[in-house]
């Protein structure tokens, strides 16, 4: 699969749903469906932008990591 399709579909994932009901995620294991709902999670963060007035994706990227390492924690201490 080249980038581009991968983030194709990565993208089609990660859009704004409005019923997170109808949206359920299979594992690999395949033993439980997921639904959208749960996975919702949500922080506010402050972002830079850049002279032109966009987002800088540094900072978002950082961001988002920080994020990640905060979700992985936050699932250890309810295992």
């Amino acid at each position: 699969m080249s980038e581009d399709e991968y983030k194709k579909i990565l993208g089609a994932y990660l859009k704004p749903v409005a019923d997170l009901d109808n949206i359920s995620f299979r594992p690999t294991n395949g033993k439980s469906i997921i639904k959208g709902k749960d996975l919702l999670k949500t922080k506010i963060v402050d972002i830079d932008v850049t002279k032109t007035g966009k987002i800088s994706e540094p900072a978002l990227l950082q961001e988002m990591s920080k994020f990640l390492i905060e979700l992985k924690l936050d699932e250890k201490k309810t295992t």
